[in-house]
């Protein structure tokens, strides 16, 4: 919503930087109050109607490219706020190109109304770009700070097998994902790992059941071999987290052993499945 705003608010901008500001609107006292009484009064001007088409099919043309490049997919792990620039410039160029061949299929009208139509749509893809760039980012910003200060952030547990690598146990770290990083679960006949500092180990995973409750787990991730688990036992823990509202996700080695979405979620550069 916030981007579809900011996609009619540019259609609106790029004609008035096209036709001129009211002289309200000149520099001085007046100056933000004046462009926004132009841009409310905008709608209902009778110079504006042949516009009003782009009012509306500019910002759905945009989101409907913008979901098409993955834009909008699930990304709870990203960290960065800025990291869509590339997606947002392709797809604002993509954009370019339907509106331009609809204002040439659009005639008279638009030619009257805007005089030089190509101009027009170039300040419009450029104000779309900054606009959706902006939200889209600062949403995000938003959401890291939350997450920064604990807010809507999950509890997870890691069911630990003895071998996974380093980097799976530090992108749960990270103050800034959805996460918050409870512990280990002990795989059958692991041992806690020697790491200085060694993350807190909450139990053997034939207490899942306790453990969930005791330590309010939101989310499972499987970090083990495959092979360490019996399949009764993957079973067992699919089964555990389904009855009690657990999310059980795990590292690409269990792919074949569980049915799960085709869409990773990344957590840094940690690719998890959810099953």
């Amino acid at each position: 919503l916030g981007e579809a705003a900011a996609s009619m608010l540019a259609v609106a901008v790029a004609y008035l930087m096209m036709s001129g500001w009211p002289s309200e609107a000149s520099l001085g006292e007046g100056f933000f109050s004046g462009r926004l009484a132009a841009l409310r009064a905008l709608p209902r001007s009778p110079e504006f109607a042949p516009v009003l088409p782009i009012l509306i099919v500019s910002p759905a043309l945009h989101i409907l490219i913008f979901n098409g490049l993955g834009l909008y997919g699930a990304r709870s792990g990203e960290t960065r706020p800025f990291a869509a620039t590339g997606t947002l410039f392709k797809g604002s160029l993509l954009a370019l190109g339907g509106l331009a061949l609809l204002t040439l299929g659009y005639g008279p009208p638009l030619q009257k109304a805007l005089q030089v139509p190509h101009l027009f749509l170039f300040f419009n893809t450029g104000l779309t770009f900054l606009g959706v760039l902006l939200v889209h980012s600062g949403l995000l910003i938003g959401v890291l700070a939350l997450r920064a200060l604990g807010v809507g952030r999950q509890r997870l547990a890691v069911v630990y097998g003895g071998d996974a690598p380093a980097e799976v146990l530090e992108a749960f770290h990270s103050p800034l994902i959805e996460y918050d990083f409870a512990g280990l679960i002990l795989a059958p006949g692991a041992a806690p790992p020697d790491d200085d500092p060694a993350p807190a180990c909450l139990g053997s995973l034939d207490d899942l059941p306790a453990l969930i409750n005791c330590h309010r787990l939101d989310a499972l991730v499987l970090a083990v071999d495959p092979e360490a688990l019996s399949a009764p036992q993957r079973l067992e823990t699919a089964r555990t987290c389904w009855q009690m509202g657990v999310d059980l996700k795990m590292i690409v080695p269990f792919q074949p052993y569980f049915r799960t979405d085709t869409e990773p979620e990344m957590v840094g550069d940690l690719a998890l499945f959810r099953v």
